[in-house]
């Protein structure tokens, strides 16, 4: 043992220190232990000195883990070993330590380790608190889904019924009725109100039933490039042309192809709609960004104006006279259902950003 370590200097020097310190002979005895080690142990400092490291974490959980963390810090030659390990102390209480060892040398030769302690519940209990408001919140956004399905479902159903006895007899008394009768204007309003509440009621058991049924590990442009094509072909059917600029960088996300391809069918749709004919122009960008992958659909369209722009991911929100206004609403559960994020904003120039984030596959 040196000198300079029972020095007045020296312990001062420990003893200013925020975590706790033990400094252990290559045997593996504690010689030296300042005041927030021997708190964090829940054992009188003076104790903590002569004992062995087994003796002063006696409390650790994982004692083959920790027995491997020590051995290793006495024989290997490297600074800032680490390791996360939950301890309980004699009277009880429950610490997550992360404890970090450094070899202690002169004339490069080896006299002890040094052993840091830092005591991180607050942390660990922090983010225990954080899981358990997000898992709260997601029980009741699922419960609450759940049960917007199960009533969607339910009126969907009830409406069904009538509604097609009110379109057919409807189309009947227009089949018997004189060509020049003036009921007949009354009888198309009656179909076409049919006709429209089907639409709605499609729409409602087309939103509730999707669900991601063939999850597997795809590449992203795969996905995105036959998005255009189909769109593409309902494109050449309008006599619409269509100008795509494309900048989307290959990655894997784990998701139901079909499904995310119609979402961005549903995005594309809806870009198309604010795009006057003959000028049409979407530009897409995908990037990796850590762990996730960002997708942007930008169009040139008029774009949506800022008092409308917090509804239009609503279910049934449309600004067009004809239209049930269920496709970003549709967008939205897709992405959802894969774990991502759909953000909707003005273009910095013109038209309409859609944002997507997704995860990528580990």
């Amino acid at each position: 043992m040196l000198p300079w370590i029972n020095s007045t200097y020296f312990q001062d020097l420990v003893e200013s220190f925020t975590n706790g310190i033990l400094i252990v002979n290559t045997r593996g005895e504690a010689y030296v232990a300042n005041m927030q080690a021997a708190q964090i142990l829940g054992i009188a400092q003076k104790e903590c000195v002569s004992r062995t490291w087994e003796e002063l974490f006696q409390g650790i959980e994982n004692k083959e883990e920790f027995s491997q963390f020590m051995r290793r810090a006495v024989e290997v030659d490297c600074c800032n070993l680490t390791l996360q390990a939950r301890f309980e102390r004699t009277d009880g209480t429950l610490l997550y330590l992360n404890i970090s060892s450094s070899p202690l040398t002169e004339h490069r030769k080896r006299f002890g380790i040094m052993i840091l302690l830092h005591d991180v519940t607050h942390i660990y209990q922090m983010h225990q608190r954080e899981k358990a408001i997000l898992e709260e919140r997601n029980i009741i956004q699922r419960q609450r889904l759940e049960s917007l399905n199960n009533l969607s479902t339910a009126i969907a159903h009830q409406l069904r019924n009538p509604m097609m006895t009110i379109g057919g007899f409807a189309n009947l008394l227009l089949r018997r009725s004189d060509p020049d009768s003036p009921d007949n204007e009354m009888l198309h309003g009656i179909l076409e109100a049919s006709k429209r509440l089907e639409e709605i009621v499609t729409a409602v058991t087309g939103y509730t039933g999707l669900h991601s049924t063939d999850m597997q590990e795809i590449r992203i442009g795969e996905v995105v490039r036959c998005a255009c094509e189909e769109t593409d072909i309902q494109l050449r059917e309008q006599n619409r042309p269509m100008q795509w600029e494309k900048d989307v960088e290959e990655a894997s996300v784990w998701a139901d192809r079909e499904l995310l391809k119609r979402a961005l069918q549903e995005i594309f749709t809806n870009s198309l709609e604010s795009i006057s004919n003959g000028d049409g122009r979407i530009h897409l960008e995908g990037r990796r960004n850590d762990d996730h992958y960002n997708l942007k659909v930008l169009d040139n369209g008029k774009g949506i104006a800022p008092e409308i722009l917090p509804y239009v991911r609503d279910p049934f929100f449309t600004t067009k006279a004809v239209g049930v206004g269920m496709g970003l609403s549709n967008a939205e559960r897709i992405i959802k259902e894969h774990q991502g994020t759909l953000h909707i904003q003005r273009g910095s120039d013109r038209g309409t950003e859609v944002s997507i984030r997704l995860p990528l596959t580990k």
